[in-house]
C-alpha cells in the first residue's frame, strides 16, 4: 500500500511527508509562531495521529518541528480566549479534551520517534514525553514553562517524566522553577537516548530507526509499545495522575483570582513586544 500526502492536506498546522516505505514524517508547521499550539493546533495533532494509526501504509512515525524550534509551548494569544472563558470548575472537558490530544503518540499502536531541537519547552515537553523515543539536537533546550504562566503542568510533563526520569529532585527542580536543561542534561537524565550535533544528523538518526522498526512484524511491535507503556508512560499511575491533575488545574483556572493574574501577565507579554 501506497502513502498518500493529499489524505492529510486538510491537517493545516502539520506537513506529512512520506520518508521510505512504512516511515512517516509528521513536522509542526507553524515556524513563525515558533511551532507554538492553540487550540486548532492540538485538535489537529491529535486527529492527525489517529488518522496515521488507520493508515495501513504507515508502520512508524517521525515527529519534529520546521524551522529551528521543535516546539515552544502553549500560543499565548490563541489560549488566552478558551483559559479566560472556562468558568465551571467542576466541568474539566477542556483540559480531558487538550490531554487526549496530546497524548494520542501513547494511545495509537504505532510508535512515534521524536526529535527535539532548540525550544523544547512547556507544552514541548508534554509532546515528547508522550511518545516512544526520543532524540535531540546539542542546542535543544527542554523546560517544564507552565510554572511562570501560574498553572500546573497538566498535560502530562509532571506525571510522564518523573517515570522517564531517574533524578525526582532534578524533576521537581524544573516544575518548581520553568529553569531549562539542555540536550547533554537531558541525555544523562534519561529523557532522550541520543543527542546529535545537528537538526539533519537527529533526523537521519530518527529515520534509519524508524525503517528498522518499520520492517518488524506488526502484531509484535504493536504488541511490544503497548506492553512497555503500561509499564511507564500509560501506567495506571500516569493515568491517575493526568486525571488528578485535570481536577486540580480547572479549578485553579476558573478562579478569579487566576483570571486577574493571568490578565496581568498577558498585559505585560505585549508591554514587551
Amino acid at each position: 500500500m501506497t502513502f498518500e500526502s493529499s489524505n492529510y492536506a486538510k491537517f493545516t498546522h502539520f506537513r506529512v511527508t512520506p520518508v521510505t516505505p512504512g516511515v512517516v514524517h509528521v513536522e509542526f508547521n507553524r515556524p513563525k509562531v515558533i511551532n507554538s499550539f492553540g487550540p486548532t493546533t492540538w485538535d489537529q495533532y491529535g486527529a492527525l495521529f489517529h488518522a496515521l494509526d488507520k493508515d495501513d501504509s504507515v508502520r512508524c512515525i517521525v515527529l519534529s518541528g520546521r524551522g529551528p524550534h521543535f516546539c515552544s509551548g502553549l500560543n499565548l494569544k490563541e489560549t488566552f480566549p478558551a483559559l479566560m472563558g472556562m468558568k465551571d470548575p467542576n466541568n474539566t472537558t477542556f483540559v480531558d479534551k487538550f490531554q487526549e490530544d496530546i497524548n494520542a503518540p501513547v494511545i495509537i499502536s504505532k510508535p512515534v520517534i521524536s526529535v527535539s531541537h532548540g525550544y523544547t519547552i512547556g507544552l514541548g515537553l508534554d509532546i515528547i514525553s508522550a511518545t516512544t523515543i526520543r532524540l535531540c539536537t546539542k542546542d535543544a533546550k527542554f523546560s517544564i514553562k507552565e510554572i511562570d504562566i501560574g498553572i500546573i503542568a497538566d498535560i502530562g510533563s509532571l506525571q510522564r517524566v518523573s517515570v522517564l526520569v531517574g533524578n525526582s529532585s532534578k524533576v521537581n527542580e524544573m516544575a518548581l522553577t520553568g529553569d531549562a536543561i539542555s540536550g547533554d542534561e537531558a541525555k544523562e537524565l534519561g529523557l532522550v537516548s541520543g543527542v546529535y550535533e545537528t537538526k539533519n544528523d537527529a533526523i537521519q538518526r530518527a529515520y534509519k530507526l524508524a525503517g528498522k522498526i518499520a520492517v518488524k512484524y506488526v502484531p509484535a511491535v504493536e504488541g511490544t509499545k503497548k506492553h512497555l507503556e503500561l509499564m511507564n508512560t500509560n501506567s495506571e499511575l500516569v493515568k491517575s495522575g493526568l486525571k488528578s491533575v485535570s481536577i486540580d488545574n480547572t479549578a485553579l483556572i476558573c478562579d478569579d483570582k487566576y483570571k486577574k493574574f493571568f490578565g496581568g501577565f498577558m498585559k505585560k507579554m505585549k508591554a514587551k513586544l
